[in-house]
């Protein structure tokens, strides 16, 4: 297993580079894309980890935010979850690159150890000057109706699409054909009649 200080120095690498290159500003919001993000990154520095799905309030003084709870959603094209990335080491840590929007602080890297509570619930709450943001797990997991499909999932829905538009060719065809039809026969009758009069 990889040293605490060894990982804590390769999860920083990992946020510089975003940083730099610019990812990491385009990060805040887009929870799903950063913790994929980062986690491919641990990857490939040598340390496991796991996605997360979960819930966060943030307070500070008398006002609060919550993130990720059921029908709390802020704009167009989210999703009522909350993912960070805990890494699989000898002391777990969540890492978030996804909440700079929320406190105004664009460039915001939470690395946080898990802790031990009272409550279950809690996976950690981290203290960033006058803020105290708390992880909480998610009671109603969403991921897997929205992001996290099979494979399996995928190819069945595939398939499906393909005997449905082949289903929709078949009808169209037989459609061309009977106004092909129906033409003939308006142009046979217009002709007789021309003929015939």
């Amino acid at each position: 297993m990889i040293k605490s200080n060894d990982v804590l120095t390769k999860i920083n690498r990992v946020v510089e580079n975003l940083d730099k290159t610019g990812v990491l500003d385009r990060l805040n919001g887009s929870c799903i894309a950063a913790a994929e993000i980062v986690q491919n990154l641990l990857h490939a520095e040598g340390i496991n980890s796991r996605l997360q799905e979960c819930t966060a309030i943030i307070t500070q003084k008398e006002k609060f935010a919550l993130v990720g709870y059921d029908n709390f959603l802020s704009g167009p094209g989210q999703v009522d979850t909350h993912m960070v990335v805990i890494t699989q080491t000898e002391v777990p840590l969540l890492i978030d690159l996804s909440m700079g929007y929320i406190m105004n602080k664009p460039k915001l890297s939470i690395i946080s150890p898990l802790v031990v509570s009272s409550d279950p619930e809690i996976i950690t709450s981290h203290n960033i000057e006058d803020l105290i943001v708390t992880y909480r797990v998610k009671r109603n997991p969403r991921l897997y109706n929205v992001h996290q499909k099979t494979l399996v999932e995928r190819l069945q829905t595939e398939a499906k699409l393909i005997s449905d538009m082949s289903i929709m060719k078949k009808f169209i065809y037989v459609a061309i054909g009977f106004g092909l039809v129906n033409f003939i026969i308006n142009m046979t009758l217009l002709t007789l009649k021309v003929i015939f009069p």
